[in-house]
């Protein structure tokens, strides 16, 4: 690869990193506003082209927690969780929120499990 194809190719990735960016803050602004279809449409549109995106896979869970659809949370939590242990980024929150998620779906074994694996990460929310 040539040095000018090098060149190109950084900065298409950043012109798509750009994109990204404003169609994820686009997305939060439409949460914000509680137009959760919109938020997610927008969310759905960063995964597609990239189904590994972090910041698009918890605000996915956030609009569907949100929007009241626990089962959904659950799933998009769960492929949170997975993505950022892949990464080394493991969150206490992230569990607590999957634990919220089967909560509200009336699934408290589960709940209690994930409540637990974010104690185990951040011992001091065990206080919370």
């Amino acid at each position: 690869m040539s040095a000018l194809q090098k060149i190109i190719e950084l900065l298409l990735k950043g012109a798509n990193s750009m994109n990204t960016g404003n169609i994820l803050q686009t997305a939060r602004n439409y949460l914000n506003s509680g137009d959760f279809s919109e938020a997610e449409s927008l969310c759905q549109q960063v995964l597609s082209s990239e189904p590994d995106n972090l910041e698009a896979l918890k605000l996915s869970s956030i609009i569907a927690m949100s929007a009241g659809d626990y089962g959904r949370a659950a799933q998009v939590f769960s492929r949170v969780i997975s993505v950022s242990a892949s990464l080394g980024k493991e969150s206490a929150a992230d569990y607590y929120n999957l634990g919220l998620a089967y909560i509200n779906v009336g699934d408290s074994a589960s709940a209690v499990k994930y409540f637990q694996k974010s104690i185990e990460i951040q011992p001091e929310l065990a206080c919370v």
